[in-house]
């Protein structure tokens, strides 16, 4: 007896929990004594024979209470060394989770935030070019009637015959440098045989027009459509690609309209058509579109002061104003905050004839647009929800007021699951979904991408 004894403590001594090891030496007892005496009754043997046949089929006592002991041991202890490597990586992950958030809120959301708020300074400055466009207009309010777009669209189409003729408007432009001619070339370009040989023969039919919103073209819509609710990937990828019409080639063809006219001896006529091709340009509420809307307005001061037409004139330090605002309001609509008394001070101004459109149309890289990138924040992560939500719905109104209602599904948030391995779209939808990385991206793009748009006013100074 003494020997089964002997082997139910060698197991025993492996197990190092003093209450699992009591409680499996009675069991083992327990269950051995039961055997011994069922082997003796059974095969007719005396106790010690028995306890050789059941010794013999035990096994190592030493490897049997190991298991026992592995069994009843928490799987953390069990396997030590996953369990280092899990806490390492825990611990390393944490690490890195708050390096980040530290360095991101000391370094680059002080520098982001900034970027997306105006100065002071800056405010002064457009509100006194705002002020000085209100005391002499350039563009009158206009309704919104007939979209030039699908007429001109075919005309100055960059394919087949149309191609030719777009050649043809080019290298003729390039020649004289149509839209920067000075007093002196004039008379040049009238002696030029190629002059007449341009088509205009359609001129007359640009008068049936009021307006000129490209993103009403089909193409365009039906990709709104589908990157509408997307990420802002999706949104960005979009905005950045879709093709502009030839706008700079339509002010060209104008400025030679008008000078067919002089050569005809109708400069009055060549102004009022010269002028209602820069009020269809300026339409499109557009960034570009303004902004070439003033290289014709230059055009057009020179055009009138030579051909001495008793009309009003728009100077080159008015056409250069109403361009500084044309970019300046797109910073102001895409502050990150958007004052509620500024919006005060300049909701007068918050119209088609002072610019306010480009702040509307310009913004692939603006807070709106980004607001993936925002949403659903992590710890330590920026949360500009609240700032995103009064700006769409500032943007949405603001679209109302330019009559470019098409463009609104562009602000709709992303409405789908954010998983990272997503793919969908133009864009890889993933970086969306990364937590911290997600912002970082973000800084990128806003410091990389988008243009400094009141950089027309670092030289000016409030007086």
């Amino acid at each position: 007896m003494k020997r089964l004894n002997n082997y139910i403590r060698a197991v025993c001594q492996k197990i190092k929990n003093k209450d699992l090891r009591k409680s499996t030496y009675r069991e083992l007892k327990t269950h051995y004594l039961m055997k011994l005496e069922k082997i003796m009754k059974d095969k007719k043997l005396n106790k010690n024979e028995a306890i050789e046949v059941i010794l013999k089929s035990a096994g190592n006592p030493k490897k049997i209470g190991a298991k026992i002991n592995l069994a009843n041991t928490p799987w953390f202890f069990r396997y030590p060394y996953i369990m280092l490597s899990l806490v390492s990586s825990s611990i390393l992950f944490i690490t890195v989770i708050l390096m980040t958030s530290y360095i991101m809120h000391q370094r680059f959301f002080p520098k982001l935030i900034s970027f997306l708020s105006s100065s002071e300074s800056f405010y002064s400055l457009i509100i006194k070019d705002l002020e000085a466009i209100e005391k002499a207009p350039i563009f009158k309010p206009h309704s919104r009637e007939r979209n030039a777009h699908i007429f001109l669209s075919k005309k100055f189409k960059n394919q087949g015959e149309g191609k030719n003729f777009l050649n043809d408007i080019n290298a003729f432009s390039a020649k004289h440098q149509i839209l920067k001619i000075d007093q002196n070339s004039f008379s040049k370009v009238l002696q030029d045989p190629d002059l007449m040989k341009i088509d205009t023969s359609w001129a007359q039919e640009i008068y049936s027009f009021d307006h000129w919103n490209y993103f009403e073209d089909e193409v365009i819509k039906r990709n709104i459509k589908r990157v509408s609710g997307g990420d802002s990937i999706e949104k960005i990828s979009f905005i950045a690609s879709y093709s502009i019409p030839e706008l700079f080639t339509f002010l060209k063809w104008s400025a030679i309209y008008s000078l067919q006219m002089l050569e005809k001896r109708r400069p009055e006529e060549g102004a009022k058509f010269f002028r209602h091709a820069v009020n269809l340009v300026n339409s499109t509420g557009s960034n570009i579109g303004q902004n070439i809307a003033v290289i014709g307005l230059k055009f057009e001061s020179k055009f009138l002061e030579v051909n001495q037409i008793d009309s009003k004139r728009t100077t080159v330090e008015l056409a250069d104003t109403y361009k500084r605002v044309s970019w300046g309001w797109i910073s102001l609509v895409n502050e990150i905050s958007i004052d509620s008394s500024k919006i005060s001070a300049l909701k007068k101004y918050m119209k088609p004839e002072f610019g306010f459109c480009s702040a509307i149309t310009e913004y692939p890289m603006g807070l709106s647009l980004m607001s993936s990138f925002f949403s659903n924040p992590w710890p330590f992560e920026l949360n500009l929800e609240k700032e995103i939500k009064e700006n769409l719905t500032f943007q949405e109104a603001a679209l109302e007021e330019c009559g470019l209602k098409v463009l609104k599904p562009l602000l709709r948030p992303d409405k789908r699951e954010a998983t990272w391995s997503k793919k969908s779209g133009i864009g890889n939808s993933s970086f969306v979904a990364v937590p911290y990385v997600r912002q970082l991206l973000a800084y990128h793009l806003f410091l990389t991408a988008k243009p400094r748009y009141t950089s027309l006013y670092d030289n000016l100074v409030v007086k």
